[in-house]
């Protein structure tokens, strides 16, 4: 089904909704994911869900909040039943698993709304200078700092996890809620 909303639409509906800081970043893990695609268990998977149905369910709230700004309707013949997510992405099923496919006016709309790139919630620490995928290597200032880079964390947190596989943490489950979806570097040698 092709998508009849342009990049100003998603800017002028992200920008006046309320969206919650969970919800965008779900919006930049999808985002940061390779070709801006990624499956709903892969999404779960990055914001430390148990399983894919949270995913399901999140990312649809967000799809129908924005859709709703649109005046969208799901039961519109139009609409063909699509899922909420089809607001935020392309759907496709070319084998077992959904592919979400981040529409390219969503992906512009976050970039102008300046969502991508340093709007990561950040421990002293970190530094947010990325240009290399390179992960824990120690720079030299007033304090030892580890850098970051968005691209790598968030592909780490896809591939991996938000758990330590090391000594099984989540940090969720040590500082709550804020702390969803965030890992840091702690096992060095």
């Amino acid at each position: 089904m092709k998508n009849k909303y342009k990049t100003e639409d998603y800017i002028t509906a992200l920008r006046n909704l309320n969206i919650s800081p969970h919800h965008i970043k779900m919006i930049q893990a999808h985002y940061y994911a390779p070709d801006r695609t990624m499956t709903a268990s892969q999404m779960a998977k990055a914001m430390g869900y148990h399983n894919h149905n949270a995913a399901n369910l999140h990312y649809g709230k967000l799809g129908r909040l924005v859709g709703n700004a649109f005046g969208w309707d799901p039961t519109a013949e139009e609409s063909q039943g699509a899922d909420a997510v089809y607001i935020l992405a392309e759907l496709k099923k070319p084998g077992r698993y959904w592919l979400w496919i981040m529409r390219p006016e969503v992906a512009q709309a976050i970039e102008k709304l300046r969502w991508t790139n340093g709007n990561q919630i950040t421990i002293p620490e970190e530094i947010t200078e990325p240009t290399r995928l390179y992960e824990g290597a120690v720079r030299s200032i007033s304090v030892n700092a580890y850098e970051r880079n968005a691209i790598a964390r968030e592909k780490c947190i896809l591939h991996y996890g938000c758990t330590c596989s090391v000594c099984d943490i989540n940090l969720a489950d040590v500082y709550g809620e804020i702390a969803q979806g965030h890992i840091h570097v702690h096992h060095l040698r």
